[in-house]
C-alpha cells in the first residue's frame, strides 16, 4: 500500500525546487518543441470571455488555440493574449487546451468552465485586501514565496458561505492554505489539503461585517506558474454520488450527498464543517449530459477512458462539479445495515459496487457466490475518482461456528514498471482470484485509517471476470518535462509508445500508426513479451502538408502479412491473434523530473490524444541501418551497417547509438566520419536475451547551424539528434 505520508513528502521536496530553474533544464541547443508552462487565467465562466496570457517555450506564431470541447473557442487578442470564450450552453467542468504554433502543437493543459462571476485579483493585495462580492472565482497567483494574497467580502450573520481553491486539482505547483480572520481580526477558520491538496471551507457567519481570507504557499513557493482558482459562493457542494459510475448509455438514477442541497438533513453521516448533510435524488441521462470528458489530468485520478461531469443539481449549477465515471459492469450501491457478517449485503458478480465509509470504524460486509475454478478480478476505485477512501478489502470464508477466515486480500496495484516518465502509483486496491470450492464468500471492506469516514469517503468496489488485455499510451520520446511531439518534412521524429498489461496479458504487442495524414509513416514497432514500452519512428516526406494530427495506434498479437511465422521459434506457444478495442490515449508529464538521478519522480496526466505537429525547416542528414531485419543467436556478434545522407552542407561527423535496446544487450556506439558515408556496428546479442523479435533504432547526433527566422544570416549550432528507419531483430537460440 502507498504511504500517502511518504508520497506528499516526495511531492513537497519536488515542488520546493525552484519552478523556473527545473524548466530551464528542459530547454538546451536543440531544435524547437513548442511547450505550454501555463496559462493565466485557466478557467472562465460559461457564456463568457476572458483574455488568456500563455506563457512556454517556443511558442512564436501561435496560430490558434485548440479545446477538447467544442464549447470553448478562442481568437487573438492585444498583448500576445488570446481571448477565450465558453458558450452559455456548456457544462461546468475540466477541459483542456492546446496552442498551435510555428514549432508544432504544444502540450495539453486544463482549463476550467464555471457557473458562477469571475475577476482577477488585483495586486498590491498583501497588506490590504482586495475587496470581493460574493458569489465570485477569482483567478489569480502567488509569484513569489513571500506572496500572500488576502481578499475580503462582507456577510451577515447566519449566512453560509463556501470558499474553495483548485490549484493542485488543475496541475498548478501550488499547495494552497486557506485561512479566515473575523471583523475583529481573529483567525476562525483554516484549511490546507482537503481535495487532492486544495483547501475547502464551509461556514456559517457568526456574525454581521467584513470577513478576510489569507491564501499562500503552504510549502513557500512561487511563481506566475503557481495559479489558483478561489471561488466563494453559498451555492451546493455535493461529496458523493451512489453511484459514482454512470451507464455509458441511458439513464442513471443518483443519490447525491452534500450540503445545501435543499432537503432534510441525513442524520446517518456525520456532520462536515458543523453542518448535516443532505440528500437528494436525481437522474443522470447520458442523451441530455454533456460530452464525455477525456481531458483526464493526473493519472491518479484517471481511472477510465472518459468520464461524464455531473455539473448540474436539478435548477442548480454547480461550482465544482463531480466526475462519473463509466461503468463497464451492472451498477450496484450499498444498502446498510450491513457492518457485520451475519448483514452482509447479497451481490451478484460481476458487479461495479459504490459504498461509502460512512462514519469512523465503518465496516461494510458483502456476500457473493462462486464456484470452484471461477477466476475473478476484484478492485477498489477511490483515488483515482479524488476520494481520501482508502478502503483495505479481504475475502473470507465463513467457518461452522459463525467465525470467519481470510483466505484472500487485495493489494495495491504493484510497481510502476514504466519508471519515472509515467508515474501510475496509487492507493487503491485489486486482487486477481480463483474460487477454491463452490460457495458464499464475504467481502469485508474497512477504511485504512478507521478513525476517517463521513459521507465523502466514497468507494468503487468492481467484481468483474478476467479479461486479459492492454491498452497503449503515447507519449513524446525523450520527455524529462512537459514537451510535444514534432516531425520536421524530410525528416524523422520519435514517440514512445507504453503498454498497460492488463490482467496477466504478457503476450509480444506490434504496435502500428492508423490514419496518419498523406505524406507521413510510422515505421511498426514490436513490445516484447514482458516488456512495458518501444519508440515508433515517424517519418515526414518532403511534400507532407504542415498540420497537427492526433496519433491513432493498433497494437495486435499476430497481423496480416503473416511474417510474425518467420519469427516463430521452436517451443514458443502460438499467439492466438489479439487486436484491443481500447483506445489509444496520450500521456506525457506536467512538470519537470525532480529528484537525484537514481531516484527521479514524475507528475505524469492522461490526455485523449498525443497531437504530433508537421512543420518546415533545415534537415543536416539522414541516417539509415541495412539490413533492417537482423537475425541473431544468443551470445554472438553481427554487423549493422549505418550509411548517412548529408544536406545542405552539412559534412561534420555523426555520433551514432544503438537505442531501445532490449534488456541483455551491451550498448553499441560509434561515428561516421566527417565525409564518410557509411560505417558498420559490432552488436553484441547477450548470452540471456529474450527470444523473439525487438525494435530497435539508430540515433545520429552531430552540431549543424539552425535559427527560427529562416532568412537569418547568423545560423548559430544546435544539437540535432535524428533517428534512422527501425530495425527488426531477431534473436534466436
Amino acid at each position: 500500500m502507498r504511504n500517502p505520508t511518504a508520497c506528499r513528502l516526495i511531492r513537497l521536496i519536488a515542488l520546493s525546487l525552484i519552478f523556473w530553474a527545473s524548466q530551464a533544464s528542459l530547454s538546451v541547443a536543440q531544435l524547437p518543441q513548442i511547450r505550454m508552462d501555463w496559462i493565466f487565467p485557466n478557467g472562465l465562466q460559461f457564456g463568457t470571455t476572458s483574455d488568456i496570457q500563455i506563457s512556454g517555450a517556443d511558442l512564436e506564431g501561435i496560430s490558434g488555440l485548440q479545446f477538447s470541447h467544442k464549447g470553448l473557442s478562442a481568437k487573438p487578442a492585444k498583448d500576445g493574449r488570446w481571448s477565450v470564450s465558453a458558450s452559455p450552453g456548456m457544462q461546468s467542468g475540466l477541459y483542456s487546451v492546446q496552442a498551435k504554433g510555428n514549432w508544432g502543437i504544444s502540450n495539453p493543459l486544463p482549463i476550467l468552465v464555471g457557473p458562477i462571476p469571475e475577476t482577477r485579483e488585483t495586486e498590491p493585495n498583501e497588506t490590504s485586501p482586495q475587496a470581493l462580492k460574493w458569489p465570485v472565482t477569482v483567478n489569480g497567483q502567488i509569484q513569489s514565496a513571500a506572496d500572500v494574497d488576502n481578499f475580503s467580502f462582507s456577510a451577515s450573520k447566519g449566512e453560509r458561505i463556501v470558499i474553495e481553491v483548485c490549484a493542485d486539482s488543475v496541475e498548478s505547483p501550488l499547495d494552497a492554505t486557506l485561512r479566515i480572520y473575523g471583523p475583529n481580526g481573529s483567525q476562525i477558520a483554516e484549511s490546507q489539503d482537503t481535495i487532492t491538496y486544495d483547501p475547502h471551507l464551509e461556514l456559517i457567519i457568526p456574525a454581521d461585517g467584513i470577513y478576510t481570507i489569507q491564501l499562500f504557499d503552504s510549502i513557500y513557493g512561487g511563481s506566475q506558474a503557481h495559479i489558483y482558482r478561489l471561488s466563494i459562493h453559498g451555492g451546493p457542494v455535493v461529496d458523493s454520488t451512489m453511484p459514482a459510475a454512470a451507464n455509458a448509455a441511458g439513464t442513471t438514477a443518483l443519490q447525491l450527498l452534500g450540503r445545501g442541497l435543499g432537503s432534510r438533513p441525513d442524520l446517518a453521516f456525520p456532520k462536515m464543517y458543523g453542518f448535516a448533510e443532505e440528500s437528494v435524488s436525481q437522474l443522470f441521462d447520458t442523451k441530455s449530459a454533456d460530452q464525455p470528458n477525456t481531458a483526464l489530468g493526473p493519472y491518479s485520478n484517471a481511472d477510465a477512458s472518459g468520464r461524464f461531469w455531473l455539473s448540474r443539481l436539478r435548477d442548480l449549477n454547480l461550482v465544482a462539479p463531480k466526475p462519473l465515471a463509466i461503468a463497464i459492469e451492472p451498477i450496484q450501491i450499498e444498502i446498510e445495515s450491513n457492518d457485520k457478517p451475519d448483514q452482509a449485503q447479497q451481490l451478484v458478480p460481476p458487479f461495479d459496487m459504490t459504498g461509502l465509509i460512512q462514519r469512523p470504524g465503518d465496516i461494510d460486509y458483502f456476500q457473493f457466490t462462486a464456484k470452484k475454478g471461477e477466476t475473478w478480478v476484484l478492485e477498489t476505485v477511490a483515488e483515482r475518482q479524488n476520494s481520501p477512501a482508502n478502503p483495505m478489502v479481504a475475502i473470507e470464508r465463513r467457518n461452522k461456528d459463525k467465525s470467519t477466515t481470510v483466505i484472500g486480500e487485495l493489494s495495491d496495484q504493484g510497481s510502476n514498471n514504466f519508471g519515472p516518465i509515467f508515474e501510475k502509483n496509487n492507493r487503491d486496491t485489486k486482487l486477481q482470484w480463483n474460487a477454491p470450492d463452490d460457495g458464499d464468500y464475504l467481502l469485508r471492506l474497512v477504511n485504512s485509517n478507521s478513525r476517517d469516514g463521513n459521507a465523502a469517503y466514497f468507494y468503487r468496489l468492481i467484481m468483474r471476470r478476467l479479461r486479459p488485455d492492454f491498452q497503449l499510451i503515447a507519449m513524446p520520446a525523450g520527455a524529462t518535462g512537459p514537451t510535444s511531439v514534432i516531425c520536421i518534412k524530410g525528416g524523422r521524429s520519435l514517440v514512445t509508445v507504453l503498454i498497460n498489461r492488463i490482467d496477466g496479458f504478457d503476450a509480444a504487442v506490434r504496435v502500428t500508426a492508423i490514419d496518419l495524414p498523406d505524406g507521413l509513416k510510422c515505421y511498426p514497432g514490436t513490445i516484447a513479451q514482458g516488456q512495458f514500452q518501444t519508440t515508433l519512428v515517424i517519418e515526414a516526406s518532403q511534400t507532407a502538408a504542415t498540420a497537427d494530427f492526433p496519433l491513432k495506434l493498433r497494437g495486435e498479437t499476430s497481423w496480416a502479412d503473416r511474417k510474425d511465422a518467420t519469427d516463430w521459434l521452436p517451443g514458443q506457444t502460438s499467439t492466438v491473434a489479439f487486436t484491443s478495442d481500447l483506445p489509444t490515449l496520450g500521456g506525457g508529464l506536467i512538470r519537470a523530473l525532480a529528484g537525484p538521478d537514481n531516484q527521479k519522480r514524475g507528475l505524469s496526466r492522461y490526455s485523449e490524444n498525443l497531437w504530433i505537429g508537421v512543420r518546415e525547416t533545415r534537415v543536416p542528414f539522414q541516417i539509415d541501418p541495412e539490413p533492417l531485419r537482423l537475425f541473431a543467436k544468443r551470445g554472438t556478434t553481427v554487423d549493422l551497417t549505418i550509411q548517412a545522407q548529408r544536406f545542405h552542407g552539412f559534412d561534420a561527423p555523426i555520433a551514432l547509438k544503438l537505442e531501445n535496446l532490449p534488456g541483455g544487450m551491451e550498448a553499441v556506439a560509434g561515428n561516421i566520419e566527417k565525409g564518410k558515408p557509411a560505417v558498420t556496428l559490432k552488436c553484441k546479442i547477450g548470452a540471456n536475451i529474450a527470444l523473439g523479435r525487438h525494435t530497435v533504432y539508430i540515433s545520429g547526433a552531430a552540431p549543424f547551424g539552425f535559427s527560427k527566422d529562416p532568412a537569418a544570416k547568423e545560423k548559430p549550432n544546435i544539437n540535432w539528434n535524428l533517428p534512422s528507419r527501425p530495425v527488426t531483430l531477431l534473436v534466436t537460440p
